[in-house]
This record gives C-alpha cells, sequence and structure tokens, in this order.
C-alpha cells in the first residue's frame, strides 16, 4: 500500500442481527504490528525511535471524515500504531485509515535500496470483554506512488509467463478476505508481555474478515493461520472488508475471554507461562522460570516462591498463581427490568463512574451514551445517583434498571429501581 494514502475497512457482523437490540455496539482495535518475530520483541524501541523523527506523527491513523458508522474512536498518543473504536453491527460500517511509516524504515540501513520489512494488519473484534473474532494480512507500505507501481511490474511479470504459469497464481481483486487468527497466532504488544505469540486457550468465535494482502509479500512469507487461498489483491488499491461470524468456532476456550491475563491455565507450556509472568509485573523473574511450565508453577508453595524470588515478590506471585481475591468495598445486584437473572456489581471505588462502566460493560452497553444515573427514592421519588448516596446504599442490595434515551438517542440516564425480597 501507499504511505499516507486512506484505505477503507469495511466491518459486518455475520449471521443473526435480531439479539443486537438498539445501541448494542462491538469494539473493534486495529493495529499495525510487525510480522517477523525478532522485531516484534524490540517493537517498543522500534516505535520510540520512529517518534523521535517524526514527531506529532502516527504510525496507524484512522481518517475520520471519510469513515462512518464509527463512535468513540481513540487514538493514544501511547499507542501510535493501535486505533480503537466502536461500531454498530445493524448499521453499515467503513473505517479508513492511513498508514504512515514506510517499510524502508525499520530496516539496518533505513533507505529504498534494498527489501523493506513486513508489517501486519491486525483486527480484534470484541463484545463487551469477550473477544469474539481476530483476522489479520499482511502489508508492504512503499513510498509516494510505490504501491501502484509494485502492483503494475507484477502484473507485466505475471503478463509474460506462459499460460499455464498464470493460473498458478490468484486473480486479481477488488477486496481480500483477511485470515482468521487462532488464539495462538493473535500478537500481544510486548509491553504487555514478553511473548508476542499468546498461547493460553483465550477463544474467539471463527469469523470472516476481507482485507488486502499487497502482491510484494510471497504467500511463503504467510505464517500456517493466514491461509494463502482466502489473499488476494487488487488493481484498484487496497480495500477491506472485515465481517464477523456469530458462528461458535471448534476451539475449547474459557467464557471469560481476558482469563488468561489474570489466571494461568492450568495446561499452558512454557512460553504461555513466561507470557503470562511478564503480563503481570514479573518479567525480570522470567528467566528463572524459562524451563516451567503452568503445571510446574502452580505446584509450588509460598515457601517454594520466596526462596526463588524473594519476599515480596514470591507472596505477590504466589498470591496471583491462586487468585486470592481483593474484595470490594460494595456489591449490589442488577438486572434489566423485567429479567430474573441479576448480574453482581463488584464495586471497589464505588463511585457513580464506576457503577456505569461496570454496568455497561455486564449489559453491552455503549458507556460514552449513558450521561447520568437516576434511583427511585423514599415515596417513588427520582433521586439523582451520586457518590455520596451510593455509598449509603446497603450491601447486597437488588435493582432493576432501564435505559431511558434521549436527544433522538445520542444520550441515556439508567433509572434504578431497588428490589424489595419478601418471604
Amino acid at each position: 500500500i501507499n504511505q499516507g494514502q486512506s484505505y477503507e475497512l469495511k466491518m459486518k457482523k455475520l449471521g443473526d442481527l435480531s439479539n443486537h437490540y438498539k445501541k448494542k455496539w462491538l469494539r473493534t482495535t486495529i493495529r499495525i504490528c510487525f510480522h517477523e518475530r525478532r522485531l516484534q520483541y524490540i517493537e517498543n524501541e522500534q516505535i520510540a525511535e520512529w517518534a523521535r523523527t517524526h514527531p506529532n506523527e502516527r504510525i496507524l491513523e484512522a481518517d475520520l471524515p471519510l469513515s462512518y458508522g464509527v463512535a468513540d474512536v481513540k487514538q493514544d498518543h501511547g499507542s501510535l500504531s493501535t486505533i480503537t473504536f466502536y461500531w454498530d453491527p445493524t448499521r453499515e460500517t467503513g473505517v479508513f485509515v492511513k498508514v504512515n511509516c514506510i517499510s524502508t524504515e525499520f530496516t539496518p540501513k533505513k533507505h529504498g535500496g534494498e527489501r523493506g520489512v513486513p508489517f501486519r494488519l491486525q483486527v480484534e473484534t470484541w463484545s463487551g470483554e469477550s473477544r469474539i473474532h481476530a483476522a489479520a494480512c499482511i502489508l508492504q507500505v512503499f513510498k509516494l506512488k510505490g504501491a501502484d507501481r509494485k502492483h503494475k511490474q507484477d502484473r507485466e511479470k505475471v503478463l509474460k509467463r506462459t499460460p499455464a504459469e498464470q493460473e498458478k497464481f490468484s486473480p486479481q481483486c477488488d477486496c481480500t478476505v483477511l485470515a482468521d487468527l487462532s488464539v495462538d497466532s493473535i500478537y500481544i504488544p510486548p509491553s504487555r508481555a514478553i511473548s508476542p505469540v499468546q498461547s493460553d486457550g483465550e477463544g474467539c468465535n471463527t469469523g470472516k474478515t476481507k482485507g488486502a494482502l499487497p502482491p510484494s509479500i510471497k504467500s511463503s512469507s504467510v505464517p500456517p493461520s493466514l491461509s494463502r487461498d482466502e489473499s488476494t489483491y487488487g488493481p484498484g488499491g487496497w480495500t477491506s472488508v472485515a465481517t464477523v461470524s456469530s458462528k461458535p468456532s471448534n476451539t475449547v476456550a474459557p467464557s471469560d475471554s481476558k482469563s488468561w491475563n489474570r489466571v494461568l491455565p492450568a495446561n499452558g507450556d512454557s512460553d504461555s507461562t513466561a507470557a503470562w509472568l511478564a503480563f503481570n509485573r514479573y518479567g525480570h523473574h522470567v528467566k528463572c522460570f524459562q524451563n516451567f511450565d503452568s503445571r510446574d508453577l502452580l505446584r509450588l508453595s509460598k515457601e517454594d516462591l520466596i526462596q526463588m524470588i524473594g519476599l515480596v515478590d514470591g507472596i505477590r506471585l504466589f498470591n496471583d498463581l491462586h487468585m486470592k481475591p481483593v474484595g470490594p468495598r460494595l456489591t449490589i445486584y442488577v438486572a434489566q427490568k423485567g429479567d430474573t437473572v441479576y448480574h453482581p456489581i463488584l464495586l471497589v471505588e464505588v463511585t457513580v463512574v464506576e457503577l456505569v462502566r461496570l454496568i455497561a460493560q455486564a449489559f453491552q452497553i455503549f458507556e460514552s451514551l449513558l450521561t447520568k444515573v437516576i434511583m427511585t427514592g423514599p415515596n417513588k421519588i427520582l433521586v439523582r445517583l451520586t457518590d455520596e448516596y451510593l455509598r449509603y446504599q446497603n450491601p447486597d442490595s437488588a435493582f432493576t434498571f432501564n435505559i431511558i434515551y434521549e436527544n433522538g438517542g445520542d444520550s441515556c440516564t439508567i433509572h434504578l429501581e431497588p428490589v424489595v425480597f419478601r418471604d
């Protein structure tokens, strides 16, 4: 693709959408990362060096004026290669993105006379706290109109071959299906884990994501998880269509898609164990446990860990391994009006902001739409909930709620009603 040129990524959820009520949004993260393993381990250093020579610029940038159907697009300064946004699966959605670095900027000589490093475009989609799909393709970024020239050269090379040889090449298309990523192939930034490969049993539903695989990348450089049959390219530039399937995959995964972050899987190998240790701030002890898989680590007693890595980290690691919980200051139970199943809301800070965030996560509501919370008080008066009034509530209280949409659906209020259970 060309540096600084906008390319469209279309999002679409497959399957039955009848259960997607109004304002039930999905969250998608688009990331540009290195495809080669040796560069993945030093990604932070490479990005920091690029940022020093390109102040006030981003590696991956969303072209908001051209994008449609997206909301709450986040382009944090601390993550120059990542974009996060929300989208409604019941509406047509497309986000335009630009890549502002070129592949040769991360080669040793940093000039155009050598082959540039391949990037990976990784797209992850979440429903609440559960990842439901992940897909990727390989990119090479050229300066100015370099990608157009490369496409033209590749077409001319193919046309010079015999008809029999030309049949071995994939035909050009207007868009490309991004290949589904297995759990082990999902890339994790070095800032979160020592290993760039996640191999822990964190599952996601299978789906299909369409994107672009530039013709300059040989199919031999594509990992097994990126199927060559699903990767084509088009002469008219790079257009991607991301579609998420509602059909479950055959992968057996825990119900909490982020459980690998908090709970060490009992059957994890040594690489998964090292990634878990690094993510949970034990990176300087990874070498000590380099030959340990999760079973070895879980068998260690508190005394063993203290002897191996010291008193403070030993106690902390033992507590993390066995999930010693930190008790919430207030626990309440919430259900949508008409439902009989309640969700526990564990409040640690006991603030309205925290309450809104946890309700949004539990019921998959777009958090930024929730502007205020009101509660039915004595004599059925409506009381605006404040931090002080929330802390005044009795522990283990139960509430039902309904959402009141305002301003044409652009904002809404949560209305909590206390539930009184009678013996």
